[in-house]
Order: C-alpha cells, then sequence, then structure tokens
C-alpha cells in the first residue's frame, strides 16, 4: 500500500490523500505512520508537500463510495 501511495504522489504531484475504510479506521495508529515514514522515506524533495490524513467519514466512506456509485 505505501509503495502505490509513493507511485500516485511522485506520478501525479498529489498534496493530500484521505485514506478511509473499516480496516484503515481501525488501525490507522500502527498504518498510518508506517505509511508515512514509507512515503517520506524516498525523495524527500517530491514527497514532502503530501500529507496522509484520515477520512473525515470514518468508517462510512465505504458505505458512502458504494451509494455513490449505485445513484
Amino acid at each position: 500500500m505505501g509503495r502505490t501511495l509513493y507511485n500516485l504522489i511522485v506520478t501525479l504531484d498529489l498534496q493530500r490523500i484521505s485514506l478511509g475504510g473499516s480496516v484503515f479506521w481501525h488501525h490507522q495508529a500502527l498504518l498510518l505512520p508506517k505509511l508515512q515514514a514509507h512515503i517520506h522515506g524516498k525523495l524527500p524533495s517530491l514527497t514532502d508537500g503530501c500529507d496522509l490524513v484520515p477520512a473525515g467519514l470514518g468508517e462510512r466512506v465505504g458505505d458512502l463510495g458504494a451509494l455513490a456509485l449505485v445513484v
């Protein structure tokens, strides 16, 4: 997951990525620092401007995303 996020940041020049879903939400204390260390450890000139943040919708982000596909 960290490698995928890194590739997205470098390729698309992203400034913020919101991470969500029930698995991330329940384990964010473990996952978020590891993902941030993986991303900021490589080419800091390209990745320092990007923030990884928990999604504001919490556990409901997957439910609302599925609902958006149906509507």
